[in-house]
């Protein structure tokens, strides 16, 4: 149905919507995180995802680029997987961790485990078919690093990414190679709180 059927309309940028008086274009996926007051330094996360529609895999690229995060920066790393991880991935980073509390399975933890952790992670590193986790790290306020993982062409999700790239927002695993530093957003993503305040002003205001 066109927007003209609706009083208020929130939709993702890769529906190609243009915003208007009733339209509202989000950036990125809306979701429930929200930073902490205080992060933990010495912690960082990695969040590994898998094989889907626009993207395909290398378990051998992927782990390559994990072990170089590792031996460059020493902070306590956690490697969390998804649903969506191929075993074979999981085994692998499995061998990459001292303690096996380092690698977490969706199995393992709560529904609510990454919302709460991402809240106080100062980086994260994110595989780059995982987009929901990617602008969950960025409403953390987490400086955000790209996995690289193989493309299935171009698409409007992967578009998306690009554009975080261009924008400075997250850093692409070959750019922090070649010397890129890692840094947090200027101020965290707030898409709910953005989508709230619309709301509110257009209805709620009088």
């Amino acid at each position: 149905l066109p927007t003209q059927c609706f009083h208020l309309c929130i939709v993702p940028p890769h529906d190609g919507e243009p915003p208007g008086e009733h339209v509202l274009v989000t950036r990125g996926a809306i979701n429930a995180v929200r930073p902490a007051t205080t992060k933990r330094d010495d912690q960082g996360l990695i969040l590994i995802g898998g094989p889907s529609r626009h993207h395909g895999w290398s378990t051998l690229g992927l782990v390559s680029q994990v072990t170089e995060i590792l031996a460059a920066d020493h902070r306590g790393w956690t490697i969390a997987t998804s649903r969506r991880t191929p075993a074979d991935t999981v085994d692998a980073l499995r061998q990459l961790v001292d303690d096996p509390a380092g690698l977490v399975e969706p199995a393992d933890v709560a529904p609510d485990w990454l919302a709460a952790t991402l809240a106080q992670t100062p980086v994260a590193w994110v595989s780059e078919d995982s987009v929901s986790m990617l602008y969950e790290a960025l409403t953390a306020g987490a400086a955000c690093g790209l996995i690289g993982v193989p493309g299935k062409g171009a698409s409007r999700i992967q578009r998306g990414v690009d554009e975080l790239v261009d924008n400075g927002l997250i850093v692409r695993f070959e750019a922090w190679r070649a010397g890129q530093r890692l840094l947090p957003p200027e101020r965290p993503l707030d898409e709910a709180g953005r989508c709230a305040d619309w709301i509110a002003e257009r209805w709620l205001a009088s």
